[in-house]
């Protein structure tokens, strides 16, 4: 499930433009827009995608640590789940300090 970040309406994971604001969805959708922080951020070189615990298949095997700048965009192609795509990114620690 795609999430706008402008106007905040969820949408099928196929949809690219969110049909009520316009906004671009791969690059002003929630997720789309969580990454991009956490890549300028740059206390994190590597991301954690988290998958519903009732998620797919596809979902699940993505599931895992990635170099954030390789990690795979969601939502996951090929997610079957009747619901979309419900998985999240979340950041990796691996930088101690100021």
């Amino acid at each position: 499930m795609r999430v706008c970040a402008v106007c905040h309406l969820p949408s099928n994971d196929e949809v690219l433009i969110c049909p009520r604001c316009g906004a671009d969805l791969r690059l002003d959708s929630e997720n789309a827009r969580a990454l991009r922080r956490l890549r300028t951020d740059g206390r994190f070189d590597q991301v954690y995608i988290l998958a519903d615990r009732e998620s797919c298949p596809v979902c699940q095997a993505v599931e895992g640590v990635y170099p954030i700048d390789a990690a795979p965009e969601l939502p996951v192609e090929g997610c079957s789940s009747p619901y979309g795509c419900r998985c999240r990114y979340a950041p990796v620690m691996s930088l101690v300090g100021p």
